[in-house]
């Protein structure tokens, strides 16, 4: 619900809250959004997605979320954009929160955080906090699927903490750890092809990093981390009780050179993946990624410039070349215009290439390329956006029953098909929003009109609207904190167009 307020994002669920979520960022698929988490990459091997609804609210301090083709940045998946979760820092005296809040159906949620730093010049910082959210639902299936599809309650419970400490152990030089854990069971409604009534699913993330942060000189920092990503969840159905893991890990150098007005950032990473299932079968498998990558930023006068490039070597794909240009121009200190144009590229799960009887090693990655256009004003009191974006999404992994690229023995079943490189998408929109901050009142409005389209069939893709949009408003009094907010949203068809 968070994200769904921020305008270019919509979101679908299987269920009522803490359910399976797949988030759409411009109209691009679910599994083309990146999510990290304090810079970690959470991803699930199989599907290419990520169990967003598992990280408990409470322990959230920001998201940021960068839309366009992103991979000449961050490699894989970032095709619709990142959506990036900060958890909290500490920084200052030490301080300690603690909330409960209660509502309809049974619902509670709970938080806890304490941070702060201690030290002169040598500087410790800690922050920890914890979250428990519990539900028990309600009747989340729409009145002409009642007959399909069980009318319990789907409740959740979801925990979780997050911690951080560092060390400043000499000016400019950082060492430190930070963590996430959590927790996530919920219900969902079952179709009686897998036999019907409330099933649940059991989600586990758990995301870990050392990083050292080191100012060499004046003008030149070095960012090194080595990062853990686990990713576990359980299907608990009468039919069956599939396990699916997913353990990532990154290791990562950064350095980031000022060079007048200027930064050059250069990257070298190399990413280890490896999943289990035994969904259908056994399927565990490795993937290695070796990737260098270097951007330019420019500044001078009113005139802002970027160019970057990136190469990802992964296992059975070789080298995949990304890249983004981006200008920008200040017409005045509030007004500022851009234009950028950017490829990206998304390698197949783990289930397009090896789930049996429908996974296919001679996949391609998807590839993208994407223009857009904008126009903002900033101000103290008021923020205004207008963007305008036209992608292409080539190679798109997608369910198909021709031959090639399916065997005889994936057309004769379970699944009569395969996966295939069988698909193009076409999106192309406009998106508006704006925030006025009116002395005690802050007014919140953005509305997105796009038309996404799969040319194979002509169709709307699945899932999304032509047109969303948002409107909230915020009074605060002192320690009084008041608001609203609302959510729009247009027809929207699933996998079928029905």
């Amino acid at each position: 619900e968070l994200l769904q307020r921020q305008r270019g994002v919509e979101i679908s669920t299987i269920g009522g809250p803490g359910s399976a979520a797949s988030v759409f960022l411009r109209g691009s698929n679910s599994n083309q959004a990146l999510l990290l988490v304090d810079g970690v990459r959470s991803q699930a091997a199989g599907t290419g997605g990520f169990s967003l609804q598992a990280i408990p609210l409470g322990i959230i301090d920001r998201i940021e979320i960068i839309f366009g083709p992103q991979s000449s940045l961050y490699g894989s998946d970032a095709i619709g954009g990142v959506i990036q979760i900060f958890t909290k820092k500490g920084t200052g005296p030490f301080q300690a929160n603690a909330s409960s809040g209660y509502g309809g159906y049974g619902t509670s949620i709970t938080d806890a955080s304490l941070y702060g730093s201690f030290g002169d010049t040598k500087t410790t910082s800690y922050a920890i906090s914890g979250s428990q959210e519990i539900s028990t639902g309600f009747n989340s299936v729409a009145t002409n699927n009642r007959n399909a599809l069980s009318q319990n309650r789907t409740g959740y419970t979801k925990s979780g903490g997050a911690g951080r400490i560092a060390q400043e152990w000499d000016r400019g030089q950082e060492f430190g750890f930070q963590f996430l854990a959590s927790r996530l069971d919920n219900q969902y409604p079952v179709s009686s092809f897998y036999g019907g009534g409330i099933g649940s699913q059991i989600s586990n993330l758990g995301i870990f990093s050392l990083f050292s942060n080191n100012q060499i000189n004046k003008d030149w920092k070095s960012m090194l981390q080595v990062s853990q990503s686990n990713d576990y969840s359980q299907n608990l159905y009468s039919t069956g009780n599939p396990v699916y893991k997913t353990k990532q890990m990154i290791y990562s150098w950064q350095n980031d050179i000022k060079i007048g007005s200027d930064l050059l950032q250069l990257v070298a990473e190399r990413k280890t993946l490896s999943g289990y299932s035994n969904d259908g079968g056994v399927v565990s498998q490795n993937q290695n990624t070796n990737t260098v990558a270097g951007s330019y930023q420019l500044k001078r006068g009113s005139h802002l410039a970027n160019l970057a490039l990136r190469n990802d070597s992964i296992t059975g794909y070789g080298p995949q070349t990304t890249g983004s240009a981006s200008y920008g121009y200040f017409f005045s200190k509030q007004i500022r215009g851009n234009i950028n144009y950017g490829t990206g590229f998304k390698a197949p799960s783990f289930n397009d290439l090896y789930f049996p009887d429908y996974g296919n090693t001679n996949l391609q990655a998807e590839k993208s390329k994407n223009t857009e256009i904008g126009l903002h004003y900033e101000s103290s009191g008021l923020d205004l956006h207008l963007i305008g974006f036209n992608s292409t999404i080539t190679n798109l992994i997608q369910y198909t029953t021709t031959t090639p690229p399916c065997t005889i023995a994936q057309l004769n079943g379970p699944n009569y098909g395969c996966a295939g490189n069988a698909g193009v998408a076409k999106i192309s929109g406009v998106s508006v929003g704006g925030i006025a901050k009116l002395s005690s009142l802050r007014l919140k409005a953005s509305y997105d009109q796009q038309n996404p389209i799969d040319q194979t069939t002509g169709f709307l893709l699945a899932k999304r609207a032509r047109q969303f949009g948002n409107l909230g408003a915020e009074y605060r009094y002192q320690k009084l904190n008041v608001g609203a907010e609302g959510t729009f949203q247009g027809g929207r068809y699933n996998s079928g167009n029905s």
